[in-house]
């Protein structure tokens, strides 16, 4: 049977008395958690952004000084690869220097200074970099050990001079890179790492 309207008001507003208490406190304890955890956010929150700004900018200076210190490295390459062809000219017409030789050492002097000048830092990069330098490398202590036969073209004041020249890069390569590869360690960066084998000495040619 269906009640009046007036029955299930005063029935309504009876049930109320003793519901809403229970209720109302529920309600003010789940508000007050509410305005307490917001509070507690807003507290925290410069905190939080302050945090994460240093970390961003502590990492942005790690970044930094890598990137500076490999530009360094591949700038010293590059020059490594200009003097080399230099050298390549200056032997080319001695009749004692394996031409197949001098020829790989133009190429890969050629093709190191094309990587170095459009390198950008990462792991597959520096590989590349590491493969062509150990090829430059290898082709030109081969052309340098035949100069040795070619004594009137050894001794003359230009070959000399660009010879010079090359040990000093050498040695510079060797600095710029124990630098950059101490970066790398520092910042916890170590795949980037490039090994020339030369943390403890720099490289040297000997020259009779």
């Amino acid at each position: 049977m269906e009640l009046s309207f007036r029955i299930k008001f005063s029935l309504s507003r009876k049930l109320r008395v003793y519901e809403l208490p229970a209720i109302s406190k529920q309600q003010t304890v789940v508000r007050n958690l509410g305005i307490t955890n917001i509070n507690n956010m807003k507290k925290y929150l410069p905190i939080f952004v302050l945090s994460l700004m240093l970390s961003s900018n502590v990492f942005s200076q790690d970044s930094l000084r890598i990137s500076e210190n490999w530009t360094e490295l591949t700038q010293k390459l590059t020059f490594r690869t200009e003097i080399t062809l230099e050298l390549t000219k200056q032997l080319l017409n001695s009749k004692k220097i394996d031409k197949v030789e001098l020829k790989n050492a133009e190429l890969h002097a050629k093709e190191l200074n094309l990587i170095c000048k459009n390198s950008v830092l990462t792991h597959t990069n520096i590989n590349l970099i590491k493969d062509k330098n150990a090829e430059l490398t290898m082709s030109l202590t081969h052309t340098l050990v035949n100069l040795e036969f070619d004594t009137k073209l050894k001794n003359k004041e230009k070959t000399q001079f660009i010879i010079d020249q090359l040990l000093v890069i050498e040695q510079q390569i060797c600095i710029v890179s124990n630098k950059y590869n101490k970066s790398c360690k520092d910042y916890d960066k170590e795949e980037l790492i490039f090994n020339l084998n030369c943390e403890n000495e720099s490289p040297q040619i000997e020259f009779k």
